[in-house]
This record gives C-alpha cells, sequence and structure tokens, in this order.
C-alpha cells in the first residue's frame, strides 16, 4: 500500500532530495540554491533500492505530462568516521545524510598543535580529490572561530593539513601546516561570511581553495603547495577558538569527489 506525506503546498520550480541512510529514506525541499533544506518526511526502506532516478505522472490517463528537471545529482552518501576531538578540549558531531552538525570547545587550528573537531570520510583519499561543503552557520564564540573543510596527514595535533574556513568575523581563509609539529601558516584571505560553500581540492601535493556565495560560481582563492602522503584524511573541522564557550558549526551539500 502506497502512503503519502504531505508537506507544505510549494509549486516548481523547487529543489528536492531524497537520502537513504542506514536504511531510513527521508525527503527535503526548498525553494532556492541558498535556503536550507525543508525536513518533510521519512520511511524505513525494507532492502536496498533496485534504482533512483527521475519520474513523472499525469495523474490523468490518456493525458501526458512532461517535467523538466536541471543539477541533477546522484550518487552514495559519504560514509564516515565516528567523529573525533583532535587535541585538546571536546566536542562532538551528528549527521543525518544532509545536515552535519559539529560542536567544539577549543582553542585553535594553529601554531604548533591544533585542538578541534572534525568528522573525517571513512576511506582515505589519494593524490587526487574535492570536498565540498555548504557552511551554513558557525557560532561567534570568537571572531576567529573556524568552521570548514579540511585535508589532513594525520588525527595527530601536529599534522600536516591544509584547510579551507569560513569565520564569523575574520574572512574566509586557507591556511595549512606544511611540516609535521611546525608552524601553521596563512596563505589566503578573502571577504565572506556564513552560509556559503567552501570547496577544497588537491591535486597530487597542491592545494586549491575556492568560495562560492551561491553554490554555482566558486572564486579560486588561495593555492598552497604541501608534500603530503598519498593516502589522507579529508573531511569537516570546526574549532571555538575559546577554550571557555562551546561553539557550533553546521554544514550540508557536503560532496567528496574523486575524479
Amino acid at each position: 500500500m502506497s502512503i503519502n506525506t504531505s508537506g507544505p503546498a510549494v509549486t516548481a520550480p523547487v529543489w528536492l532530495r531524497l537520502t537513504g541512510l542506514n536504511g531510513t529514506l527521508r525527503a527535503y525541499y526548498k525553494r532556492n540554491r541558498t535556503d536550507q533544506w525543508t525536513f518533510v518526511g521519512e520511511d524505513l526502506l525494507n532492502g536496498p533500492a533496485a534504482s533512483v532516478g527521475l519520474a513523472v505522472t499525469s495523474h490523468a490517463d490518456g493525458t501526458v505530462a512532461t517535467a523538466t528537471f536541471s543539477n541533477l545529482r546522484t550518487g552514495a552518501l559519504p560514509g564516515w568516521l565516528a567523529p573525533t576531538v583532535i587535541g585538546t578540549g571536546s566536542g562532538e558531531a551528528t549527521y543525518d545524510g544532509t545536515t552535519y552538525t559539529l560542536s567544539a570547545k577549543s582553542a585553535d587550528i594553529w601554531g604548533t598543535a591544533d585542538a578541534f573537531t572534525t568528522l573525517s570520510a571513512a576511506t582515505s583519499f589519494v593524490a587526487e580529490a574535492t570536498i565540498i561543503a555548504r557552511v551554513d552557520s558557525v557560532d561567534n564564540t570568537s571572531p576567529w572561530a573556524k568552521a570548514g573543510v579540511m585535508f589532513r596527514e594525520s588525527s595527530t595535533a601536529g599534522s600536516k593539513h591544509v584547510f579551507a574556513m569560513v569565520t564569523p568575523g575574520k574572512g574566509v581563509n586557507l591556511q595549512y601546516r606544511a611540516a609535521t609539529g611546525g608552524q601553521s601558516f596563512s596563505a589566503a584571505s578573502v571577504a565572506g561570511v556564513a552560509p556559503g560553500w567552501l570547496r577544497l581540492k588537491r591535486s597530487g601535493n597542491t592545494f586549491t581553495a575556492s568560495w562560492s556565495t551561491d553554490g554555482a560560481t566558486f572564486v579560486d582563492f588561495g593555492t598552497v603547495t604541501v608534500a603530503m602522503q598519498n593516502e589522507i584524511r579529508v573531511g569537516l573541522a570546526m574549532t571555538s577558538h575559546n577554550t571557555s564557550v562551546s561553539g557550533v558549526a553546521r554544514f550540508d551539500d557536503v560532496q567528496i569527489i574523486e575524479p
């Protein structure tokens, strides 16, 4: 028997999203690309999905219906390791396949050793990969609270890494540590606040950061060269930059792409 879960009365054009996570299908919509996803409903799926795609019905025998779709994207959701607090401090992460929420009460991702919360992909990514995510919000626990996307060689506090982030008061930045246990450096910065999309691409030892306010047009704002081993971590990262206050960052539209 078919079951209907009614959402709000909206008409096309509209963005639709259907995700499957641990046997649960969840439906979302939004009117504009820059809107947050609105949850419609969920149901359990008995067994694996046989297919995924587009569908249209005229709801009237003998009448032809036509629908036009664009910006179609299919594929598996990223698999994630358990959330990790690197260095000192505390934090956690939750996700439902659409919204990723990271909290942290930690000093910083800077200096010679970091303290932050991360959610890393379950598989190691080799020398060619791209991560994209929209940072929907970052709590203003400090002008330098940081939320973004990161390539990192290991889970140690002093690991080499490249980090593209957005802050509440210091813009959008590309920062990195080129030597294990070495000093951190800033490679580039541009004006910007959340919400916005970050893209960080690795091509060998070259890392390029991009920023977008609409999720469609990305502008490169920084490139850095850091020699890292082939298989490294990639994921989301957040620090409150304040050891007295816990902050929260929310992400969505997360993609990890291999060529």
